[in-house]
């Protein structure tokens, strides 16, 4: 059996991003303890907002909860590959000169057909 590649339950959508480790984390959380002059008592849960200060276990990285967000890293890493295919097509383009072979044109029209695919991917901004 596999073992599930993403976080199901507290930690869903929450992966370090220098990593890609799924926990754990230090996160600082807000939560509330009933006092009493002799001590405490009642434990109420842990809150934590995308601003609160995160660490990664297994690498050290630090960051706000809001940097281990799948979601934003999918996003981001979108942007990275047509940016990439961007300056593919431009280098495939300038080393084709005016009349490419078959071949270099070929690899041309695959490097746009990708960046038009990746654009279309990405959110609308």
């Amino acid at each position: 059996m596999e073992r599930e590649e993403r976080n199901t339950n507290c930690l869903e959508g929450l992966r370090c991003p220098a990593c890609a480790s799924l926990g754990p984390y230090w996160i600082e959380v807000t939560t509330s303890i009933k006092y009493y002059d002799d001590g405490s008592d009642e434990v109420q849960g842990g809150e934590w907002e995308d601003e609160s200060p995160a660490t990664c276990c297994n690498c050290g990285f630090c960051g706000v909860v809001g940097d281990l967000q799948v979601e934003d890293q999918v996003e981001e890493c979108k942007a990275d590959l047509v940016s990439a295919l961007q300056s593919t097509v431009d280098l495939l383009g300038l080393m084709s000169g005016r009349d490419p072979d078959p071949v270099v044109k070929g690899q041309i029209d695959k490097a746009r057909v990708a960046l038009e695919r990746a654009r279309r991917l990405l959110p609308e901004e």
